[in-house]
């Protein structure tokens, strides 16, 4: 944009408290008077990595600056958020207005204002503890002793991908320990529909937990027929919703593609269907119709259709890698399905429950629930399949998959792996382990030494004196970006990458220098929003291209953390650096999860962007009412490609008229900058110290059709829709003489007539009552006089708006009305009528001993 952005130093009543918490040195421990100046500062005292932000305050301070940020590392405010959890209405609502009085109730100091949970030990209260293995999308993972949380994205027989609020902004991160717990949502629903088909020993009342009782995933995944040689399938519930599209059937363990149906949208509740697999592999139906399709043996899974989505037995095999299904072994219970007789569900039939929605966002297993008979999980390997030759030497055999991106998960397998120490090396970059067997060792990749698709040597065990493995060969995949759709465009709109080698860990999108993280990511596909970041010109093409960053944040320049520094350095990874002398903002990218570059255009022709210093809530309004900024502490982002962040409020293409307006939120001066950018006539106004007081409302009127801008300041001193005051000015406005009604007390006595003169005199006491300090010159305004016979006598001049005025300047020993100072004068008046009348004293001044850059 301009490349510059003013600072202004202003008077406000948020005192700056002199002990940093101890809770987090993110955060400083300022109070501020009102709640909305407390929200614009939390990306200031929060380090700006909390979400959401507006209701991370809470108040905690004197009666004058009760508000501040809430102290802590908002992981557990994130995943209240993000699950609903929390205290409602909350007690810093009731507080404020007036439905409950100090002191509160110990449950408030858990919650922010808007009656969320921020804490880690409070958020799990109500939260039911649940073992590793019954993990499923969306429960809550917490560290062993609930220091931090997130909530649970993926789930592998290794581990778990939690997505978290850390230092880094919003994470995901493979955890292979810590604890988990389960918000119960979808439970009850698939309860009561086995308590409903369940007679006996206890009528409506099934023996089958469904909160604790079905087979963790991989338990679940593949099947085969009993000794009876066929199976049945009853259908027991499908919700009707989705029955029209629903399809289930069985495929092949080896093949997947090799399927058969055994349920069509057109059956309901209480259908049956028997199969059967002959042992050359036939699959028979109902129950000796040949299918015509031959599986690979007595190993199958089980599948749901619904509409274009198949989802497997096998959670690798769908789409988003889920589990789909929860199976539940009978128990012996006696159950009557709809159209049957009663009969026992005995320990060789299970409960299949299936969900069809992607990553379980209903949590309801109902879309379509069946029994079925004869069949018993089956193992990874068929039984006639002798076991592998027995190593007594450690021995690495393959690693899967044996290609990709760092950061992925590779499974390695072999034998004798206990005779190794646990240590797993990819050439010489250290792996960090998983979990670690005899047989199987799970790894996270490690970034490579030097950059470029490249084969290297992986090896287990090793260290001085200690034996190593052999190698088995993985193979590191440069990500490929092959289009990006579409090729232009405004900050905000959705663009789409594709190509290849993306890999499972996340990587930004780079627009120029700007580090955009995407809304979804694939292997091959990837969406992010073009960047609000507008480090470029109008009209600028930029190079777009995907990176793996291993480090973003802001660095002290002590030297015990540079070593951070040096060390990814000579690993290979480029550091680019930014800021200041005392800290640094590091940023480091992987080097082979770096795709080459493509081209791509910032569709803009012209962009307005409005600046502004504390105290005052900036609003851009267009000539329909649509604002963006901040309105009573809330940002509004009303104007179409417009944006809003901090102190700065951005217009794309505009294709409206515009008012600029600042409504005081403190005591103070603010400065103020407005910039019209385009290819042909760059356009800027400033205005630095302007005074404002809390409630005053400033609108800018902007001409930007004359080769420099006209701009004209109407004042609204109390906020209520009255102009006190207009000025008017060119491309700058520096500390304008402006109305300090707000700042002062006026007191006018009574009248008196002095037949010397032949002149009426009232005396005038102002005060300033603020904190600020009102510079000369310091003038009192006559105003509104009631008659029109009466004349103000002894007048130092007009104001631009042509309003008399006695200056008071003189009467100042420094020039300056101090905060708390007095001062007296008289106002006199030619009255030859001698009628009654009134007037309204008003004070106008400059900002006084205030740094105004």
């Amino acid at each position: 944009m301009t490349g510059r952005k003013p600072i202004w130093q202003a008077s406000q009543t948020a005192l700056l408290a002199s002990v940093v918490l101890l809770v987090s040195p993110a955060f400083a421990g300022r109070f501020y008077a009102t709640r909305p100046e407390a929200v614009l500062h939390v990306r200031d005292d929060a380090s700006g990595y909390i979400q959401p932000q507006e209701c991370f305050i809470w108040k905690d301070g004197d009666p004058d600056t009760p508000w501040r940020v809430i102290p802590g590392t908002g992981c557990a405010h994130w995943v209240a958020h993000q699950l609903g959890l929390g205290v409602l209405p909350s007690p810093w609502q009731q507080w404020e207005t007036g439905h409950i009085e100090p002191p509160l109730p110990e449950e408030a100091w858990d919650v922010c204002y808007d009656g969320y949970y921020i804490n880690v030990t409070t958020l799990v209260e109500g939260l039911e503890e649940i073992e590793r293995e019954k993990v499923i999308v969306g429960d809550v993972w917490t560290q062993s002793d609930l220091g931090h949380c997130g909530i649970v994205r993926e789930v592998t027989s290794q581990g778990c991908l939690v997505e978290h609020c850390s230092v880094t902004g919003i994470a995901k991160n493979w955890k292979s320990s810590g604890r988990y717990w389960r918000v119960r949502r979808f439970w009850p629903s698939l309860q009561s529909v086995l308590d409903n088909i369940t007679v006996a020993p206890v009528a409506g009342d099934s023996s089958i937990d469904v909160r604790s009782d079905y087979l963790p995933d991989g338990g679940d995944s593949l099947w085969s027929i009993g000794g009876s040689g066929g199976s049945w399938t009853a259908l027991v519930f499908e919700q009707a919703s989705s029955a029209a599209d629903t399809a289930f059937g069985v495929y092949d363990a080896e093949d997947a593609s090799k399927t058969v149906e055994l349920f069509a949208g057109a059956d309901g509740s209480g259908a049956q269907v028997c199969f059967s697999i002959l042992v050359q592999g036939n699959v028979l139906i109902n129950p000796l119709s040949d299918t015509g399709i031959r599986f690979s043996g007595n190993r199958f899974g089980y599948y749901l259709d619904y509409g274009d989505k198949r989802f497997y037995s096998e959670a690798r095999l769908n789409h988003d890698g889920i589990d789909h299904m929860y199976a539940y072994q009978g128990t012996g219970d006696t159950i009557e399905l709809p159209g049957q007789g009663p009969g026992l569900c005995g320990t060789e039939e299970y409960v299949l429950a299936f969900v069809d929605t992607q990553a379980q966002s209903d949590q309801e297993f109902l879309h379509f629930v069946c029994i079925v008979e004869s069949v018993a999980p089956a193992s990874a390997s068929t039984p006639d399949e002798p076991p592998p030759p027995a190593q007594t030497e450690p021995y690495l055999d393959t690693i899967a998959p044996d290609s990709g991106a760092p950061g992925i998960i590779a499974t390695i397998r072999g034998s004798s792996l206990d005779k190794v120490t646990e240590h797993v090396k990819f050439d010489t970059v250290e792996a960090e382990i998983v979990s670690w067997s005899t047989s199987t060792v799970v790894v996270k990749v490690p970034e490579p030494r030097s950059e470029g698709e490249r084969t290297v040597d992986v090896t287990a065990g090793g260290g001085i004196g200690l034996e190593e493995t052999n190698s088995v060969p993985f193979t590191y995949k440069k990500p490929v970006l092959e289009s990006v759709l579409p090729s232009y465009g405004k900050p905000g709109d959705e663009i789409t990458f594709t190509g290849k080698h993306f890999g499972e860990v996340q990587h930004s999108v780079e627009f120029g220098r700007s580090l955009v993280s995407p809304e979804s990511h694939g292997d091959t596909e990837m969406v992010a929003k073009a960047p609000w970041d507008l480090g470029f010109g109008v009209g600028e093409w930029v190079f777009v291209q995907l990176v793996k960053c291993v480090a973003n944040g802001v660095i002290p320049g002590s030297g015990e953390l540079l070593d951070l520094v040096y060390e990814m350095e000579a690993g290979g990874v480029e550091i680019d650096w930014s800021g200041g002398d005392i800290d640094v903002e590091a940023r480091a990218r992987s080097a082979v999860g770096r795709s080459d570059p493509k081209r791509f255009t910032f569709n803009i022709y012209e962009v307005i962007e409005m600046v502004i210093g504390s105290p005052g809530e900036p609003r851009i309004v267009d000539a329909e009412g649509n604002v963006t900024g901040v309105v009573d502490g809330n940002v509004r982002r009303e104007i179409p490609y417009s944006y809003f962040a901090e102190d700065t409020a951005l217009i794309v293409n505009p294709e409206s008229s515009y008012t600029f307006e600042v409504v005081g939120t403190g005591q103070g001066t603010y400065g103020l900058q407005i910039s019209r950018i385009n290819r042909n006539s760059p356009q800027e106004f400033e205005a630095n110290g302007i005074l404002i007081a809390p409630g005053s409302r400033h609108v800018f009127e902007i001409n930007w059709d004359s080769g420099a801008p006209s701009t004209t300041l109407k004042v609204d001193t109390e906020g209520d829709g009255r102009f006190e005051q207009t000025i008017t000015a060119s491309d700058s406005l520096e500390t304008p003489q402006i109305s300090v009604n707000s700042f002062v007390t006026v007191a006018a006595g009574a009248a008196s007539y002095d037949r010397r003169t032949g002149q009426f005199s009232v005396g005038v006491t102002v005060k300033n009552t603020s904190s600020t300090v009102i510079g000369e010159p310091v003038w009192l305004v006559i105003d509104s006089v009631s008659s029109f016979w009466v004349v103000p006598a002894n007048t130092s001049g007009t104001t631009e708006d042509g309003k008399p005025y006695v200056d008071l300047t003189p009467l100042l020993g420094d020039g300056d009305l101090d905060p708390g100072e007095t001062v007296q004068t008289r106002a006199y008046f030619t009255n030859p009528q001698r009628a009654r009348f009134t007037f309204a004293p008003g004070v106008r001044g400059c900002p006084a001993g205030l740094s105004v850059q």
